[in-house]
C-alpha cells in the first residue's frame, strides 16, 4: 500500500489529471485507500470466482496444451485457489512441470495439504474416545512434514464439514474434504451431533493462538486433542449423574405416594 504522503501525491494528480488518462486502482484492501481518493472514483466489487468455472477453465488449458492430469487434482487446484482465477493458473503452471502431471497427491504436496484420511483417522479416534488411536494418528500426520498448526487448520474444516453434514446434505459442493472422502464425512456425521462438533470447533479455534505463540506445539496440540477425550469423558459422568439424580428423584416421589396412601 500507498504511504500518506504518496497518497497525497495521488490525490494531487487524480484532481488534475493529465489529457486523455484514466487510472485504474485495483486493491484487494480498499478500507486502506484514502477517503479523499474514494470518493474521486468508480467502485467496482469484483466477485470470487466459482471453483466449477475455475475447474472448467483449468480442464480446457489442460486438454489444449496436452497436460497430463488427473481430475481430482484440477478439482483440488480449484478449490484451493479460493476464487482466484490467477492464482489456479500458477497453480497450473507450476505443476505442469512434474514429470508425470497434475495428480492429486502433486497437488497435496505442491499446496501443503495434510492427509484427509489421517485427519478422518484422528476424528475417528475422538468420536469413539480412543486415545492410543489418537496419538498414533498426531504422531503420523507429524512424521509426514506437517507442522501442527497446519494440523489444526485441517482438524477445523474436517468439523466444519461435518456440521454442514448434520445440517444439510445440499452442501457437498462447499466440502473442504474431496468426493473420494465425502462417504466417510457422511459415516461419521452420523456418530456424533451438531452440538458436540460445535463444542469441538471452538475449543479447537481457542488453541490456535496457544499454538502459534508456542516453541512446542506438538505438545500444545497432542495434550489438548487428548483432553477432548477427557470432555467426552466428563459429559458421560454428567449424564450419568442426571440419570442417577432423576432415579432418585423418582423412588423420593414413590415413597412420598405410599405414605399419603397409607394416610
Amino acid at each position: 500500500m500507498l504511504s500518506t504522503a504518496a497518497s497525497n501525491a495521488l490525490l494531487k494528480t487524480i484532481e488534475e489529471p493529465p489529457e486523455r488518462v484514466v487510472f485504474i486502482l485495483a486493491t484487494t484492501n480498499p478500507e486502506r485507500v484514502l477517503k479523499t481518493i474514494q470518493s474521486r472514483c468508480q467502485k467496482f466489487n469484483f466477485k470470487r470466482i466459482n471453483s466449477e468455472h475455475i475447474y472448467n477453465h483449468l480442464l480446457e488449458i489442460s486438454n489444449k496444451e496436452a497436460i497430463n492430469f488427473e481430475d481430482e487434482g484440477l478439482r483440488l487446484i480449484a478449490k484451493r485457489s479460493n476464487g482466484g482465477m490467477r492464482d489456479a493458473q500458477r497453480l497450473l503452471d507450476q505443476l505442469s512441470l512434474i514429470p508425470n502431471g497434475i495428480t492429486k497427491k502433486n497437488a497435496e504436496e505442491l499446496l501443503g495439504e495434510v492427509s484427509e484420511n489421517d485427519l478422518l483417522n484422528l476424528i475417528d479416534s475422538l468420536i469413539k474416545n480412543v486415545p492410543d488411536s489418537l496419538i498414533k494418528s498426531c504422531s503420523n500426520l507429524y512424521d509426514s512434514g506437517n507442522e501442527p498448526i497446519a494440523i489444526l487448520e485441517g482438524l477445523l474444516n474436517i468439523t466444519r464439514d461435518l456440521l454442514l453434514k448434520t445440517v444439510d446434505d445440499n452442501y457437498s459442493d462447499l466440502f473442504y474434504t474431496s468426493k473420494e472422502f465425502q462417504p466417510e464425512i457422511e459415516r461419521i456425521s452420523k456418530l456424533i451431533n451438531k452440538s458436540k462438533i460445535i463444542e469441538w470447533h471452538r475449543y479447537l479455534k481457542n488453541l490456535e493462538y496457544q499454538i502459534k505463540n508456542s516453541s512446542q506445539p506438538r505438545l500444545w496440540l497432542e495434550i489438548h486433542l487428548t483432553s477432548l477425550l477427557k470432555l467426552e469423558d466428563q459429559n458421560t459422568i454428567k449424564n450419568q449423574e442426571t440419570v442417577h439424580d432423576e432415579e432418585l428423584r423418582k423412588d423420593k416421589n414413590l415413597i412420598s405416594t405410599k405414605e399419603n396412601l397409607k394416610l
